[in-house]
């Protein structure tokens, strides 16, 4: 296997293998963190964590998106597009942590919280480059690099959190454990660019042009982290940070799982952007029906298993009763799995497309639906009635996207995706009534893999290989006969 077919296999595991230890660094941290802080606490933790991530998305304005979808289509631009998206970023920066702070100001907020957001809030300033950096490392398709240093901001971050929070130190000591993440990733990617010299001075595009071709992306992520975060400001407001606690410990064990469909789609973005640049519809097809068809295979069970295993679950990582609401919680959040594994294929597929503003009015729908159940439910149901918010709003979205993807790579059909994951796992499903949750949950992975092996004649990944290979080869043939 050569060429392009290396680079996405080495893209695709180098990204996995960064994110699972990001991800399991986080993890050990929000356990260890819902166990000592107790619901109410960790209600004030996650709600922190929210408006960290909105700040940072607001600040960014989709000049990440851009940048690697320009750096993809001419390699040549990424010193000046860098230093454009982090004078950019910088501008948005100062006004979006006053904002932040001008929120925190109107609510009843623990001190505690107040030292966590203003040391994040001096991380974010320090490593202003991180994000510009990475999506130029992203659109050269040097995956492998840009997910070693992001994933050591991560990873310091988690640690010195955890540390903190063994230690005593609380909320302010968290902070503190983000500031030095922001700061080592910073590090880490200045020495990048410096190597590469892509901060010395050359003519650029000026700010404003900038800003203009960021917006489509820079309000899609806004609207996007919005309807995301949206339900926990919202629940954190009606009923108050225990319950926020109580439906964050779910949530965040079900959060994990979407690195599957976000690093592969990440893989692939080179790829489709050179196929949908160069007109190449056919390929863009075969990849996107397979990469769904995929999506839909992993994401079915996965749901299936964590419901059934709910209960054991929440009681296995936090001991007691305080969490035992959770359980309810995940059963229901679980069932967008799912639905999220296919939309973050799609999302990415709109979004380099010649209509990326198509991901803004989508994620705007899912925006208002969100408030408006949150509003609905969360005062009466709590925790319960913004898992069934999560849920109603994910598959929506799913359902709201598809009918922009024929004109963007062609008609997908449900007959190429449904029938086969479904007869499996319907096969599979009676051993879900052995008496022990762990145990019938094993059983039916095994089998629902093994059946579905069984049906699938050909494998979408080693098709997806073998497009992505031919598409190399005409493009390849096509830079020769000029």
């Amino acid at each position: 296997m050569k060429g392009e077919n290396r680079r996405f296999i080495l893209n695709t595991l180098s990204l996995y293998a960064s994110e699972s230890a990001c991800r399991l660094a986080q993890f050990v941290f929000l356990i260890i963190a819902a166990r000592i802080l107790q619901p109410g606490r960790y209600g004030d933790l996650a709600l922190a964590l929210t408006l960290i991530a909105i700040s940072a998305t607001v600040s960014e304005f989709g000049s990440g998106i851009l940048v690697t979808k320009r750096v993809a289509q001419d390699p040549y631009i990424a010193p000046a597009q860098i230093r454009q998206a982090t004078l950019l970023k910088a501008i948005l920066t100062i006004p979006t942590i006053a904002s932040l702070i001008l929120y925190l100001s109107f609510r009843t907020t623990t001190e505690e919280t107040w030292n966590l957001v203003l040391a994040a809030s001096i991380g974010t300033i320090f490593s202003l480059h991180t994000g510009p950096v990475a999506a130029a490392l992203r659109g050269l398709n040097r995956i492998t690099l840009e997910s070693l240093l992001r994933s050591s901001g991560i990873i310091v971050t988690a640690a010195c959190s955890t540390i903190a929070i063994l230690l005593g130190t609380g909320l302010s000591g968290i902070g503190i454990g983000i500031m030095l993440g922001s700061m080592t990733s910073g590090i880490l990617h200045a020495w990048v660019a410096f190597h590469e010299g892509w901060f010395a001075p050359n003519n650029n595009e000026s700010i404003a042009r900038l800003f203009r071709a960021a917006t489509p992306f820079g309000l899609q992520a806004i609207v996007s982290i919005l309807y995301l975060r949206s339900g926990s400001l919202i629940l954190e407001y009606t009923a108050g940070p225990t319950q926020l606690g109580i439906y964050s410990a779910a949530y965040r064990l079900v959060e994990p799982l979407y690195i599957l469909p976000r690093i592969f789609a990440c893989a692939l973005f080179p790829t489709l952007t050179a196929c949908l640049t160069s007109g190449d519809r056919d390929r863009t097809r075969h990849i996107s029906t397979l990469s769904i068809r995929l999506f839909f295979s992993l994401g079915l069970p996965l749901s299936v298993v964590i419901h059934a295993a709910a209960v054991p679950i929440i009681s296995l990582l936090y001991p007691g009763t305080l969490y035992a609401p959770s359980s309810t919680v995940l059963k229901i959040v679980c069932w967008s799995c799912t639905a999220t594994f296919i939309s973050t294929f799609t999302s990415t597929l709109i979004n380099i497309s010649q209509k990326p503003q198509i991901n803004t009015y989508i994620a705007f729908v899912m925006l208002i639906l969100s408030i408006v159940l949150n509003i609905s439910l969360t005062p009466t149901l709590g925790a319960h009635g913004a898992a069934i918010a999560t849920l109603a709003v994910e598959w929506i979205g799913l359902i709201v996207s598809l009918p922009y993807l024929p004109s963007l790579a062609a008609r997908i059909s449900p007959m190429q995706v449904l029938p086969r994951p479904l007869a499996a796992a319907l096969l599979s499903s009676p051993t879900l009534l052995i008496p022990n949750p762990f145990c019938g949950s094993s059983v039916f992975l095994l089998l629902y893999l093994a059946t579905l092996a069984i049906f699938e004649r050909r494998r979408s990944i080693p098709q997806i290989l073998n497009f992505i290979r031919k598409a190399k080869e005409k493009r390849t043939d096509s830079n020769n006969s000029k």
